[in-house]
């Protein structure tokens, strides 16, 4: 189960890494378009240049972000797992508690039996 979930996880990280790689080469062509073009261009191209190195500082932080909280939430996403596990089976014990006294009613002995109680425990 924590591998499935370790699994669609990477597949979503590897997913956005390749559409920021996407949009860092296609950022990076305009750039190279823009280097071959005149003065008033080559302000224009170092305008881009800056906007590329501040959006990948931020993919950057970005990525250390969610790294650093990645540990918490595998955690919160275990012990969500685990709490879900614990309450089916317990609403399988009462379930089969119910069962066990519906039988007994039938059969028409007291539910304050030892012995009935004691099944139904079990």
């Amino acid at each position: 189960m924590l591998d499935a979930l370790h699994g669609k996880k990477r597949a979503k990280l590897e997913k956005e890494q390749a559409k920021a790689d996407r949009a860092l080469a296609k950022e990076r062509a305009k750039v190279a378009r823009l280097q071959q073009a005149g003065e008033k261009q080559r302000m224009k191209a170092k305008q881009a240049q800056e906007r590329l190195r501040l959006k990948e500082e931020r993919d950057r932080e970005r990525d250390q972000a969610k790294k650093q909280r990645a540990p918490e939430i595998n955690r919160r996403k275990i012990e969500r797992s685990m709490k879900s596990l614990r309450l089916k089976e317990e609403r399988g014990r009462e379930k089969e508690i119910r069962r066990c006294l519906k039988h007994d009613a039938k059969k028409k002995v007291s539910p304050t039996d030892p012995l009935i109680v004691a099944s139904a425990l079990v």
